[in-house]
């Protein structure tokens, strides 16, 4: 900030004594837009921080349930708010929710397998095996890493494998949310919910694409369901 920058004329320049020399003088680095840090390792935010001009500097290492060690769990200037080049940005950084054991999941569906996971303090991740239709472990975990009964830190990620058919299930007559939770153990994300007179009363009615077709695991599901307030035409409801 302050320094002269550019003079007109340029030095060296002959002119008559008394006449003006303009001086552009800095304002100093432009100000930098902090980034929301929270979740990033300490190491990616130190990297992102040189990058940026600014500096990181850690408040506190706390254990913090959920969050996994190194990583930052707040930060005190918001992101999105401008900072002047040069600025500290302080954080708070997880030494992470202490160690337990991981529950051994496997032989579950993968709605009561995320949720034992998530009270016993840890993170999942989900791969799909695309096995026959008559397999008997589909909509089941059949293998998670690592394993059931090790210990890891708290906040720390289970990948977990369920085994699903590939094809769309029968939801027909059930309720909504019995519906939902078995789309999700199949392997399939939740489309629109669309309320219809069709069927009975606050049954599933059917899905779109129908039960029986050929999709792949991820794909968004719309579930159309009977309603006695529906009105024909009535718009999808997420």
């Amino acid at each position: 900030k302050d320094t002269v920058l550019s003079e007109t004329p340029k030095g060296g320049s002959k002119v008559r004594q008394g006449s003006a020399v303009v001086l552009v003088v800095s304002d100093g680095p432009a100000p930098v837009k902090v980034p929301d840090l929270v979740g990033k390792t300490l190491a990616q935010a130190q990297a992102i921080a040189a990058h940026l001009g600014f500096t990181i500097s850690v408040t506190e290492e706390a254990p913090i349930a959920n969050v996994p060690p190194h990583v930052i769990a707040s930060q005190e200037t918001p992101a999105g708010q401008s900072v002047n080049s040069g600025a500290t940005i302080y954080v708070i950084v997880s030494k992470g929710g202490g160690v337990a054991a991981i529950p051994d999941v496997r032989g579950q569906d993968l709605v009561s397998a995320q949720d034992a996971l998530k009270a016993a303090g840890f993170q999942s991740a989900v791969t799909y095996a695309v096995n026959p239709p008559n397999s008997e472990s589909n909509g089941t975990i059949i293998n998670e890493q690592p394993q059931g009964g090790t210990s890891a830190e708290k906040g720390s990620q289970v990948q977990l494998w369920v085994s699903v058919t590939g094809y769309i299930p029968d939801t027909d007559g059930m309720t909504l949310d019995q519906a939902k939770t078995t789309l999700l153990n199949y392997g399939y994300q939740l489309g629109n919910v669309t309320p219809t007179t069709e069927g009975a009363d606050g049954k599933v009615v059917r899905t779109e694409p129908e039960a029986g077709t050929k999709a792949n695991p991820g794909t968004p599901i719309n579930i159309y369901v009977n309603s006695a307030s529906a009105q024909p035409g009535q718009p999808a409801v997420p």
